[in-house]
């Protein structure tokens, strides 16, 4: 099987489509991945990430930050050998897609629906896309397409050769900040192509439950989402609240619309990538990590919190600094706070387990997307063994609130044993052990994480509780740690295998 990865970021900053193409190159399969070198503090854990797989083949364009290059490249035995290394033009890369983008923007307002133009319109990535596709020749067997941006030159490429596509849904983005303008093109894009995709997967139980509302709307006389029957035989539905406890793909039963096989993929990892240390600081070690460290992140709230307990704590931010941000925030902080630079995948997920609080603090009011989406971080954060501080969006909410419910029932009422609900509660055969040696007998319930509302004042309060109950969140480390094997990327990626290996 030969599958094509397109898309318009690269792999350091999208992590979900690496981990898709370590699976299926691990699987066996022939890769080929089409991204953007963007001219930042990506581009150094790029190469990074290349020198990982074997018999990959890479095209890279320019995202127009630079005179950038396309090149394909075969990885092989850990070696990079350049197959073709072509020169874009800074007038191709920059200055062309610019001038199609804003006029297709332009001519967008008088040809609202018109599928090209908006692609265009929505991002100029797309045409760059669509040019080097016309000079793809290899025949593919699946072409997964990963943010919006890629999907329309995806599927003028699959509909031309015949090939399955799928679109994977990390961000819902009708939902992210935008002009009314754009949110249409946005809109109109997924209504009209996603129908026609073999599959779509979803980072968040919330976000495909707006995705399905979308598509259902896009005939006037269809139902709408609350009037739809869903149906959860076999694998699962995608909201507990309608199908029960699992959240795992949805049926939907509507007479006059075609809707793709639609399954959850939650923004977790390979446990094997996390290990587990134990922390004696004297400070309450809490840490946050994201590609840029700016504003609306939600460290407005929290880092202010963090001063009023600065000799009890100590906060490390991991990722590329904004120097406004900087300046005009963070140095008046620094006296608790240590910066790090971005680091592979690989050695962030090492790191956090250094810390004892993991940060997962998404603001509502930046937009609907933030707060229907599960970001990396909280499962990363969990898969470490961290205890999660997160704020009360929809989407955090419900994961907190569930996992903690699912972490509490895998113990017995009288605490001093666990047991199983079902094989796939833990998996971990070691999941006994730790809660043995881990368990705390002093506390009546074992959780994962907690949740603050989104103010410096709620998040005083719990820095003040987390301080109080350190030292059993970290008694407990071990057994968040060995519970988190059941998010791990392991169970996720085999419902992404059987749809792969469905297709015809």
């Amino acid at each position: 099987m030969e599958i094509l990865f397109i898309t318009t970021t690269n792999l350091s900053t999208n992590p979900r489509i690496l981990k898709e193409l370590r699976l299926a190159l691990e699987r066996g399969y022939e890769c080929t991945f089409i991204g953007f070198k963007l001219g930042n503090w990506s581009d150094k854990t790029e190469q990074e990430h290349l020198n990982l797989f074997n018999g990959l083949k890479v095209n890279y364009l320019s995202s127009g930050t630079l005179a950038g290059t396309s090149a394909t490249l075969s990885v092989r035995h850990g070696w990079l050998s350049v197959v073709r290394y072509r020169w874009l033009s800074v007038v191709e890369a920059r200055y062309l897609t610019t001038l199609v983008w804003k006029l297709s923007i332009i001519f967008n307002k008088i040809f609202k629906k018109n599928i090209k133009i908006a692609a265009y319109a929505h991002n100029k990535r797309s045409f760059q896309i669509e040019r080097i596709l016309k000079k793809q020749k290899d025949k593919y067997d699946l072409i997964i397409a990963h943010n919006l941006g890629a999907l329309y030159p995806t599927f003028k490429f699959a509909k031309k050769h015949h090939i399955p596509f799928a679109f994977d849904i990390e961000d819902y983005h009708p939902g992210e900040k935008c002009s009314p303008a754009e949110r249409y093109r946005r809109e109109i894009l997924m209504q009209e192509l996603l129908p026609k995709a073999a599959y779509i997967s979803y980072a968040s139980p919330l976000i495909g439950e707006h995705t399905l509302k979308l598509l259902t709307s896009a005939k006037p006389e269809s139902s709408r989402l609350d009037g739809i029957k869903y149906m959860a035989t076999g694998t699962k539905c995608i909201s507990r609240s309608v199908c029960g406890t699992d959240m795992l793909k949805v049926e939907v039963i509507a007479e006059d619309i075609k809707l793709p096989q639609s399954i959850l993929i939650n923004n977790s990892f390979s446990q094997d990538e996390f290990q587990l240390i134990e922390i004696a600081d004297k400070k309450v070690q809490f840490v946050w990590f994201s590609q840029n460290i700016t504003w609306g992140r939600g460290l407005e709230l929290i880092v202010p919190a963090l001063l009023k307990y600065k000799e009890k704590v100590h906060l490390s931010l991991i990722g590329n600094k904004r120097i406004d941000f900087y300046n005009q925030f963070l140095a008046h902080f620094d006296e608790f706070i240590t910066y790090i630079e971005p680091l592979p995948q690989d050695k962030l997920h090492l790191r956090l387990s250094e810390y004892d609080i993991g940060l997962a603090i998404e603001v509502s009011n930046v937009d609907l997307n933030k707060d229907i989406a599960l970001s990396n971080k909280i499962f990363a954060n969990a898969q470490s063994g961290l205890f999660i501080l997160a704020t009360d969006t929809l989407a955090q909410k419900q994961f907190i609130e569930e996992q903690n419910e699912d972490f509490g029932s895998a113990l017995s009422p009288d605490f001093g044993s666990f047991r199983l609900r079902s094989t796939t509660t833990a998996q971990s055969p070691d999941f006994g052990t730790a809660l043995s040696k881990g368990f705390d007998s002093a506390q009546t319930r074992i959780e994962i994480g907690m949740l603050s509302a989104q103010s410096i004042e709620a998040m005083e309060k719990a820095v003040s509780r987390i301080i109080d109950e350190v030292e059993i969140i970290r008694a407990n480390k071990r057994v968040r740690f060995e519970y988190a094997n059941r998010l791990a990327w392991e169970h996720e990626s085999q419902r992404l295998l059987n749809i792969w290996e469905q297709l015809p």
